[in-house]
C-alpha cells in the first residue's frame, strides 16, 4: 500500500480513517493549542496502537482466529527514493528564486502599480487575520 492508493481512495476504511483523522486534527487545532492537539493525537495513536496489538495477543491466547488490524498500515512504504527527493529540492529551490526576484521588485518599488497592489492585498489580508486564524482558513 503506497500513498498513492491512500490518495485514490482503493481502501475506503484505511482512506476514509487518514483523512478523518486529519479534519479533525485540523478543526482541533481550532479551538486548542497546537501543542496539546499533537500530544493527544500522539497519545491516541499510541493507545490505538497498543490496544490493537493486546487484542491480537487477547485473541491468540484464547485460540479464536483474528487478523491484525494494522497490518496494512505496517505495509505501507515509507521510505522516499533520493532521486525525487533531488527533483523536488530542484523544483523548489527554482520557485524560491524566482519568487525571492519578484517579491525583491515588489519591496524596492520597481513597478509602482504593482508594488501598490501588493500593499492593498497585504492589508486586505490583515483584515482577513483579525476574523478568523491560518488554521481557521486551512480547514475552509
Amino acid at each position: 500500500m503506497a500513498l498513492l492508493d491512500i490518495l485514490n481512495w482503493t481502501c475506503p476504511t484505511l482512506t476514509g480513517g487518514f483523512f478523518g483523522a486529519g479534519l479533525v486534527f485540523l478543526v482541533s487545532n481550532i479551538y486548542f493549542s497546537f501543542l496539546s492537539v499533537s500530544a493527544y493525537f500522539t497519545l491516541a495513536l499510541v493507545m490505538f496502537g497498543l490496544s490493537s496489538k493486546l487484542y491480537v495477543h487477547l485473541m491468540g491466547f484464547l485460540k479464536k482466529p483474528c487478523s491484525d488490524p494494522l497490518a496494512e498500515i505496517e505495509r505501507i512504504d515509507v521510505n522516499l527514493p533520493s532521486e525525487k527527493i533531488e527533483e523536488t529540492v530542484k523544483v523548489v529551490i527554482e520557485s524560491l528564486n524566482t519568487g525571492v526576484t519578484v517579491i525583491r521588485s515588489l519591496l524596492l518599488v520597481h513597478n509602482f502599480a504593482n508594488s501598490v497592489k501588493f500593499a492593498a492585498i497585504l492589508y486586505s489580508i490583515t483584515y482577513i487575520g483579525a476574523v478568523c486564524n491560518t488554521l481557521t482558513l486551512l480547514t475552509l
